[in-house]
């Protein structure tokens, strides 16, 4: 598990007077007013300051990773077909609509990655500015084997960022039947179409397994692509820990 990351670790134990502290003044909020959220906040000690936001950012990869693993489970199971068929969502479109999101949040991670550098670094550059080549080519960050690191992960992703900007930009759903190079795909497509608009022209018994066979051979790729996600951050991870470790101790002296 990521979370397990020692660089996570570490980001725990200096954050832990912070988390107390947080958690002894909500309780303090909730007994007074019956609310948990501070309209104010406390200015933090520098050192405190990065941990925060290095955690933040750390953080906000977990979560993408997370979610990567949630869209799996989801494309696994179609709940309540008739219900949804109803409605004019078929399985089909099902699988299309979370296999977007998934392509989404695979890519958002470039993205993310970049940021958590600039926090780690301390470059002090806007979120929104943080690009590539300003990230990468800066010169504390190319001192280290962060790009490396940084690259590995890229390389998965990149093949799929062509497909979300057509997707975001454009408006064309992922074609299932190329990214997972099946014409079972495309052929569900039609069949998905032709039922929601008439009547079925498959027996749904039979539909059924050809849906269990193309999930199943979805899912294994998904899990196979979503481990390598896993590894590559681990090993960001990895590269960024002694730089946290010196700036986060140079803080504290």
């Amino acid at each position: 598990m990521l979370a397990s990351h020692p660089m996570l670790n570490r980001l725990f134990e200096n954050l832990r007077p912070v988390l107390d502290e947080s958690a002894r003044r909500l309780r303090e909020l909730s007994q007074k007013t019956g609310k948990i959220r501070l309209k104010h906040k406390t200015p933090l000690p520098e050192a405190q300051y990065y941990d925060t936001e290095v955690f933040r950012r750390a953080h906000a990869l977990l979560d993408c990773v997370y979610r990567l693993e949630h869209i799996r489970k989801f494309i696994e199971r179609f709940p309540s077909p008739s219900r949804y068929e109803k409605q004019g969502i078929s399985q089909y479109t099902w699988i299309e609509y979370h296999y977007s999101y998934y392509v989404i949040t695979l890519v958002t991670l470039s993205d993310l990655s970049l940021i958590l550098l600039n926090g780690v670094f301390r470059l002090g550059i806007p979120e929104k500015s943080c690009k590539a080549d300003v990230i990468k080519n800066n010169d504390w960050v190319r001192k280290t084997s962060v790009n490396k690191k940084l690259e590995s992960l890229e390389k998965i992703l990149e093949r799929h960022r062509p497909i979300r900007n057509l997707y975001i930009h454009r408006g064309l759903a992922p074609g299932l039947h190329e990214v997972f190079q099946s014409e079972m795909m495309d052929y569900l497509h039609l069949i998905a179409f032709v039922h929601l608009h008439s009547e079925p022209i498959i027996d749904r018994k039979l539909l059924e397994l050809a849906y269990k066979g193309q999930i199943n051979s979805i899912c294994k790729k998904l899990d196979t692509e979503i481990s390598a996600v896993r590894e590559a951050i681990w090993h960001l991870f990895d590269s960024l820990l002694p730089t946290y470790e010196g700036i986060a101790r140079s803080l504290r002296q």
